[in-house]
């Protein structure tokens, strides 16, 4: 699979993951525009795939109201201390 392939799949499964959340199509497009300011800031070339789809799902999280109480993070990644128990 491309990069070009990942990036669209991965799109997809946010997209549904905040549509699930949230329950509208509408919604989950405000949400999928909110996840890609945010991401831009954090962009790393040297991030590896899964890290980059874990951070991804995370700021997915946090705009849909599905992260952890009381934390907003704008970027997350390996070692912010959300499930690094």
């Amino acid at each position: 699979m491309s990069e070009q392939e990942n990036i669209a799949a991965l799109r997809a499964e946010l997209r549904l993951f905040c549509q699930l959340m949230l329950a509208s199509d509408d919604a989950a497009d405000r949400m999928m525009q909110q996840i890609d300011r945010r991401a831009l800031g954090c962009h790393d070339e040297q991030e590896s795939w899964p890290a980059r789809r874990v951070r991804l799902f995370r700021i997915a999280a946090d705009v849909c109201g599905a992260g952890p109480e009381g934390h907003t993070r704008p970027c997350s990644g390996p070692g912010d201390g959300i499930g690094d128990e």
